[in-house]
């Protein structure tokens, strides 16, 4: 007979390895999917946060040659000889500027076909083995075959297919062998195919920044391009099928929903995360799932020790643990919903030395570039080449700004400003006689002229030989003084000219806003621009302005 002492401690022993066993195989269920879902989140938030800066570096690639050859279509106006002469000048000025702001680039280049011109062929200029980029000597297309992609594929590949391309890596024979992936553009132009524009980079270049994915001790990254071809991996050589490490990995078996890829390689078990780039290219960040697993499996043999105390202190550690993960995590994202909304302005302050730590200073960096890069892209957008004076795009602003100005103002208190227009006379005459350099040295005359007169406005470059100032505060006050001075130190600089490029012959218009009559400051500019023609057609019959005509008595009179 079993006594009641006996009941109790059979009951209490069962209830506490009932209670045991039930928190075992409870916890083991929870570490093992927590263990899952971390591991994976994991792989995502590496592939998702390296995907960025490899998108970006690649981006930054791609839209240097997009710009130039953007440029150069735009750019071309005929195919004769002297015409392609000052066409390539100004696609090397600009590809030089765009080179020299890309980080990474080995060669840049414009190889206009043979089909085109026997004598202007383009340039390249290559920094191998140097610091700065020297002109080299292009290669001689004719002696190689379309299919030798060592030495010509990057002229034919993108000829064949007539977009834009990145090219598999190769080894560049120009360069002694060196190992290099290249992104070049086809430039057409009525239809016709005229050349390449591209740049080359190191693969040793890709590769550094293939290392900086870090995914546990044995984890590693890979790139594959559109053609399930490997571009990178740290034991397979470029070039290989995908299919060959696995047929998992095809991009046919791929689901977007499914961002983990589970796969056998080498006789391991290997798990990857996976993200597609912008160009095409997918990025796999893999570790073995002995591994990924072997975090959850030794909390599991800790807990058969001792379930009880270790389910006690895991819940401890694990909320305190999960807060301090999920509290700089929650920064980050709002972080990225704001640079979403286009605000690069954020402050993530989080320095820890645990892996959100260093994927905060990460994404720190990831926003600086992005704030650079932006900061490059406005320059280049609203400033005019040759002048550096604003162009018509940042005019546009600046006179949608005034109408947003306007339609703030209270009853009574509208602004004051006035628009002068300018127009440079005998610029094509100057161009066709001279050429296009001794016309930019008239307009930068001008140019220098009109901003020094003008030095306290907002000066813009709107066409090819039109300028406008926005005149406020004391240039408008003193606008009439302005405009005489103007008209005094173009007379003196042209009669002290000796050459006709280097006299100023400028037609000028200034219109004042009137709030009565004016509903938008586009209204203002109108009249400034009709004035501006009427003063040329003046100038044009020789006909004297009456404020030209007072210049010219009172230096008689002195």
């Amino acid at each position: 007979m079993r006594s009641i002492r006996s009941r109790i401690t059979l009951l209490i022993v069962f209830a506490v390895i009932t209670s045991i066993a039930a928190i075992g195989v409870i916890g083991i269920y929870s570490i093992k999917s927590y263990g899952d879902k971390a591991s994976d989140e994991l792989l995502n938030l590496t592939c998702e946060t390296r995907q960025q800066t490899l998108d970006s570096y690649l981006n930054s690639i791609e839209q240097s040659v997009d710009v130039v050859s953007r440029y150069a279509t735009e750019e071309m106006k005929g195919l004769s000889d002297k015409e392609m002469e000052a066409y390539l000048e100004k696609v090397e000025t600009l590809f030089r500027s765009v080179a020299s702001n890309t980080n990474g680039i080995m060669t840049y280049y414009f190889r206009v076909s043979p089909d085109i011109s026997e004598t202007l062929n383009g340039f390249w200029y290559s920094k191998y083995g140097r610091v700065d980029f020297v002109k080299s000597e292009l290669t001689d297309i004719s002696k190689y075959k379309p299919d030798d992609t060592e030495h010509v594929g990057w002229f034919y590949i993108p000829k064949a297919k007539k977009h834009a391309v990145w090219l598999e890596p190769y080894k560049n024979e120009n360069l002694n062998g060196s190992k290099m992936i290249s992104y070049v553009a086809p430039v057409y132009w009525k239809n016709q195919f005229i050349g390449v524009i591209g740049i080359d980079v190191s693969y040793e270049m890709l590769r550094k920044q293939m290392e900086y994915i870090v995914s546990f001790d044995n984890g590693y990254p890979f790139l594959v391009n559109e053609d399930d071809v490997i571009i990178y991996h740290r034991t397979v050589e470029s070039g290989t099928p995908v299919s060959d490490i696995s047929s998992e990995l095809i991009s046919s078996k791929l689901s977007a929903a499914k961002p983990i890829v589970i796969f056998d390689y080498e006789g391991v078990r290997q798990r990857a995360a996976w993200s597609m780039l912008s160009n095409g290219m997918r990025l796999f960040v893999a570790a073995p799932e002995t591994e990924i697993d072997a975090g959850w499996m030794n909390a599991i043999y800790v807990m058969v020790a001792a379930a009880a105390v270790i389910l006690m202190l895991f819940l401890i550690v694990g909320l305190v643990t999960v807060g301090r993960i999920v509290k700089p995590l929650t920064y980050l994202t709002e972080a990225a919903k704001r640079i979403d909304k286009g605000d690069y302005d954020v402050e993530l302050d989080y320095d820890g030395k645990d892996e959100v730590g260093i994927l905060t200073g990460t994404f720190r960096q990831l926003v600086d570039h992005l704030k650079v890069y932006i900061g490059g892209l406005n320059d280049m957008a609203y400033k005019d080449a040759l002048t550096s004076l604003r162009n018509k795009g940042a005019f546009d602003m600046y006179v949608r700004d005034l109408d947003d100005s306007i339609a703030a103002a209270p009853e009574g208190g509208k602004p004051e400003f006035a628009v002068c227009m300018f127009d440079c006379n005998r610029l094509k005459e100057i161009n066709d006689t001279y050429g296009h350099s001794k016309g930019d040295v008239y307009l930068k005359t001008a140019c220098r002229l009109i901003c020094e007169v003008f030095r306290h406005s907002p000066v813009f470059r709107i066409g090819g030989d039109e300028f406008a100032a926005i005149l406020q505060n004391d240039d408008y006050s003193n606008r009439v003084e302005l405009c005489r001075e103007f008209e005094l130190r173009s007379l003196r600089i042209t009669e002290a000219s000796d050459k006709p490029w280097k006299e100023i012959n400028i037609a000028s218009g200034i219109a004042i806003y009137d709030p009565e009559a004016d509903r938008s400051a586009y209204d203002v500019y109108k009249r400034a621009d009709r004035l501006m023609y009427e003063d040329k057609e003046r100038k044009k019959a020789g006909i004297v302005s009456d404020l030209i005509a007072d210049i010219i008595s009172d230096e008689q009179e002195d």
